[in-house]
């Protein structure tokens, strides 16, 4: 976990690293975008943002805190996040966590 301009960036890297890919959740205080980051060869990176979700929700601006962040993410990610704001969850938690599942990082 990093804390850097404002944002609060997560990376996980997958465990097959030479698939070279890695997922990302940045926050901050206008958005919320899930990311999915492709590693060239020899370490340098690009943005590939065919998945993406981005979202300014004044709910999740006022509970989320990177400590919450990092257990939502770490710890039961689908839970906690559609405790936090149901209205929130079919449009955006669900694609979310099914991404985050697909990519092996399960809650």
């Amino acid at each position: 976990m990093q804390l850097f301009a404002g944002n609060l960036v997560m990376d996980y890297l997958l465990s097959d690293r030479q698939k070279g890919v890695s997922r990302s959740l940045v926050l901050n205080s206008d958005s919320y975008i899930i990311f999915e980051r492709l590693l060239e060869k020899g370490g340098s990176s690009k943005t590939d943002m065919r998945r993406e979700w981005s979202v300014s929700n004044v709910t999740m601006q006022k509970n989320l805190n990177p400590l919450m962040a990092k257990n939502l993410i770490k710890g039961s990610f689908g839970k906690d996040w559609y405790e936090i704001n149901p209205v929130w969850t079919e449009k955006y938690a669900d694609p979310v966590y099914n991404w985050f599942e697909e990519a092996g990082i399960h809650a």
